[in-house]
C-alpha cells in the first residue's frame, strides 16, 4: 500500500526572476557575488512543483525570514 497523499514528497521551486548572461561572467563569479534578475511580471514570483507552474505569489521579508504569500493558484490545464 502506498503513501496517504498527504505524506508525499514535492520539489518545490520560487523562481524570483531570469537573467541571461555570457558563460565568461559566470565563471568569474565568486562567492558573495551577485546576477541581477530581469523583473518579473507584477514584481510576482512563480512557484512550481516538480516543474510545473502552479502558483504565483509575493515575497514577503520580516525580520531575518523571507517567505512567499501565495497571490493566485492556476488552474489545471
Amino acid at each position: 500500500m502506498g503513501l496517504p497523499i498527504e505524506a508525499m514528497e514535492v520539489d518545490v521551486d520560487v523562481v524570483l526572476g531570469t537573467r541571461q548572461i555570457r558563460i565568461g561572467d559566470f565563471i568569474k563569479l565568486k562567492r558573495g557575488g551577485a546576477i541581477i534578475l530581469d523583473p518579473v511580471q507584477s514584481d510576482l514570483v512563480d512557484i512550481r512543483a516538480n516543474g510545473r507552474l502552479i502558483a504565483r505569489g509575493a515575497v514577503v521579508v520580516k525580520g531575518d525570514t523571507i517567505s512567499i504569500t501565495v497571490t493566485d493558484r492556476l488552474k489545471r490545464a
